[in-house]
């Protein structure tokens, strides 16, 4: 790993801690290296939260997959809008993962003699 990409996830690392620990606002970005990086939350389905990092002076973003409910989380800091992106995502990862299961399905219930 070169040096760019360890700093770079040592940043990450930094924000995840942050917002673990209740940093929600003010926190440094990763790319720009403001102090404009805020904290939000989605829940995108029972059992399932996202956290977001969101940079308002540069492009940066970073999504975090949770394992139940982040310790910070609250309605006040869900985004309708991110929301909505993970509920999309969410629904297309269902999708794709249900026609996986019946095409490995359909190769399975296949008789030995029609086999490829």
């Amino acid at each position: 790993m070169d040096d760019s990409t360890a700093r770079k996830l040592a940043g990450q690392k930094r924000l995840l801690w942050a917002a673990h620990e209740g940093n929600l606002d003010a926190l440094e970005c990763t790319d720009c290296g403001q102090h404009s990086v805020s904290v939000w939350f989605t829940h995108p389905g029972d059992g399932i939260y996202r956290t977001w990092f969101i940079c308002t002076d540069c492009s940066f973003e970073l999504r975090a997959q949770n394992l139940g409910c982040p310790p910070h989380y609250s309605e006040d800091r869900v985004s309708e809008h991110l929301e909505n992106y993970d509920e999309r995502a969410l629904a297309r990862a269902i999708q794709a993962a249900s026609r996986e299961d019946v095409k490995k399905a359909a190769q399975t219930s296949r008789p030995k003699d029609q086999e490829e």
